[in-house]
């Protein structure tokens, strides 16, 4: 990364951060919470449709990559909501909040990933 870019990042891992805070505040947790696993999974899906589109490499893809999604998502988070079911006798949940966390963000990734492919080569053949 050229330190030239770093700044752009920065304001894209800014508004990302801004983005998760107000989805929180929005949909404040329960037993789960449901803010973290969407924005857990929002954040795969532009992720797999940024590297599908190979646009992961550009300056646009760093700032809404490793900027944006970078705060975004928040693996720490869904480790201490998975910590804390288990701390609080309930390791069930907490397995099951897991598996449905990694499995809908692989899931969200790639299908978005596939989407952007076919997104891609319907470009390319144009109107029929």
């Amino acid at each position: 990364m050229h330190l030239r870019a770093a700044p752009a990042i920065a304001l894209g891992g800014m508004a990302g951060a801004a983005a998760r805070w107000w989805l929180h505040d929005l949909w404040p947790g329960g037993s789960v919470s449901w803010a973290t696993l969407m924005v857990n999974v929002a954040g795969s899906a532009v992720l797999g449709w940024l590297v599908a589109a190979e646009a992961d490499r550009s300056a646009f893809g760093r700032i809404a990559g490793a900027g944006f999604c970078g705060s975004f998502t928040t693996f720490s988070a869904f480790g201490l909501i998975v910590a804390e079911h288990f701390r609080s006798g309930r390791p069930g949940a907490g397995v099951l909040y897991a598996a449905v966390s990694l499995g809908a963000a692989i899931a969200a990734a790639v299908a978005a990933g596939l989407l952007r492919r076919r997104f891609r080569r319907s470009l390319h053949r144009g109107p029929t």
